[in-house]
């Protein structure tokens, strides 16, 4: 039985794997809109590990010949959003739902629903730990249930997020969107 394709999402001309990236995209044009940050990139590739390969000797009739095999094959991470905070904004900062390193202007996100599947939190888990450890990046994770209410719900939302019959936001986002301020709000612009 072969894997089932990824149904996506397309919002203005990009595709998203879910919902939730989509919103995500639609907040930070927004916050970019309004000057909380200054640029953001999507599916930004960081190496965690790189292949390790070895060497062996393979006999031939008149001489030996040298092949290159992988042992360990290279661990990398594709984060959903690169986020460069404006310098002396501390906004992100002082909500408690970002993390950066000292000095680095720079947050990494990765967009996840509020119910993930325990492997895929677990994988999540590792990666966050290697990258961290072996690169120096954080990644935040950004969970609608945590980081909306925090930092404010963007006023454009993704047509996949309206049910189909055109009466409404689905219950999850409405839910969310009812307990979150806006954007220019949250931050007092």
């Amino acid at each position: 039985m072969g894997r089932s394709k990824i149904k996506t999402i397309t919002h203005n001309g990009i595709e998203f794997p879910s919902q939730t990236e989509a919103l995500m995209y639609c907040w930070c044009e927004e916050a970019k809109a309004l000057g909380l940050i200054e640029s953001f990139e999507m599916q930004k590739e960081y190496e965690i590990y790189p292949t390790v390969r070895y060497t062996v000797e393979k006999p031939l009739k008149t001489k030996i010949k040298h092949v290159e095999r992988v042992l360990l094959n290279r661990w990398t991470y594709t984060s959903d959003f690169e986020i460069v905070a404006l310098r002396g904004l501390n906004g992100l900062i002082e909500r408690g739902t970002w993390y950066r390193i000292q000095g680095n202007w720079n947050y990494t996100c990765d967009a996840k629903g509020d119910r993930i599947n325990p492997n895929q939190a677990s994988a999540f888990s590792h990666k966050q730990k290697g990258l961290y450890h072996m690169r120096g990046v954080y990644v935040n994770k950004c969970q609608p249930s945590t980081f909306y209410p925090a930092n404010g719900f963007p006023l454009t939302v993704p047509e996949a997020c309206y049910k189909k019959d055109g009466s409404g936001l689905y219950k999850y986002w409405q839910d969310i969107k009812g307990k979150c301020p806006t954007i220019e709000e949250a931050y007092s612009l």
